[in-house]
């Protein structure tokens, strides 16, 4: 592995706060798509983040920045008692697509099979 350090010391165009969060913002969003892990430093407030890269299609070879998600299985059946319908438990199924090439990249079923790339989802 290789570790590339650099120090970036701007000289003019930020003049507040919200510049410089500004500034960070599109610089980890940046290295993320470049599929870089880092740290970021500011030496002025000593706060130091890690930036994850984002993954990457195996399709395509794109960032994944966004994903469609199809879920598949749901099932609503008729209840001739109370003439409503209610939600048949089935095996659900999660079909993740990559945004740019529209091709599938993973599968999360239920019942916790998995197959290719299924992302961690904050709930």
């Amino acid at each position: 592995m290789i570790i590339l350090k650099i120090e970036i010391e701007v000289l003019s165009g930020i003049e507040s706060r919200e510049e410089i969060e500004q500034f960070e913002e599109h610089l980890k969003e940046f290295l993320s798509e470049h599929f870089l892990e880092a740290k970021i430093i500011n030496h002025k407030t000593g706060k130091e983040t890690t930036v994850i890269p984002t993954p990457k299609c195996s399709e395509c070879g794109k960032p994944l920045k966004t994903i469609d998600v199809e879920e598949h299985g749901k099932r609503l059946r008729f209840n001739i008692n109370t003439g409503k319908y209610y939600h048949e438990e089935t095996i659900t199924t999660k079909f993740f697509r990559c945004t740019e090439c529209g091709r599938l990249i993973g599968e999360l079923r239920s019942d916790g099979h998995r197959w290719g790339f299924t992302p961690k989802i904050d709930e």
